[in-house]
């Protein structure tokens, strides 16, 4: 698969670094990593500093206008995102939305649930296009 990671190494704070290069060594080892996204299969985030978080709310606004049929993947490193996707949820239950912003995404815990997402993502685009 072709990965993008929308997410410097520069930019992740010390304390997930370990933990995100861990995660980047398996992606790596078996995917392309591409450095964009008309070109991607998916879209992961690592845990990142403000440009990171802006883009992940531009993809997810993507998303919802039906701009971009991608995985979003957030590697949520340590907790690093808990209180942003629980910000996502909030404004997702106190506005009628048309659309469910937490199906925009999907947040990671670990290098195979981000695979397995990906995969089925692609199932079932595959099955709905038919």
């Amino acid at each position: 698969m072709k990965i993008l990671i929308n997410t410097s190494v520069d930019n992740i704070p010390k304390n997930y670094l370990k933990d995100c290069k861990k995660y980047l060594e398996s992606i790596t080892k078996d995917n392309e990593v591409v450095l964009n996204e008309e070109e991607s299969d998916a879209i992961i985030y690592l845990p990142g500093i403000f440009n990171t978080i802006l883009d992940i709310f531009k993809m997810i606004e993507c998303r919802i206008n039906g701009n971009l049929d991608k995985p979003i993947i957030i590697y949520n490193s340590k907790g690093f995102y808990t209180k942003l996707i629980l910000f996502l949820a909030k404004i997702n239950i106190e506005n009628s939305f048309n659309n469910n912003i937490c199906d925009s995404y999907h947040l990671s815990n670990s290098y195979g649930d981000s695979i397995e997402y990906i995969k089925s993502y692609k199932k079932k685009k595959k099955y709905l296009s038919k």
